[in-house]
């Protein structure tokens, strides 16, 4: 998952304010896996 993210740090720029950064606290919020959602319908 780690090499998946990574993949992904250049492209959430785009989608932040410029201020933002990317850290594991954004997803995992203080737990060791971040917590999965329902999909959308």
């Amino acid at each position: 998952m780690v090499a998946r993210m990574n993949g992904m740090f250049p492209v959430y720029p785009r989608f932040m304010p410029e201020s933002a950064q990317t850290q594991c606290y954004m997803c995992h919020e203080g737990r060791r896996s971040p917590e999965r959602l329902p999909p959308e319908p």
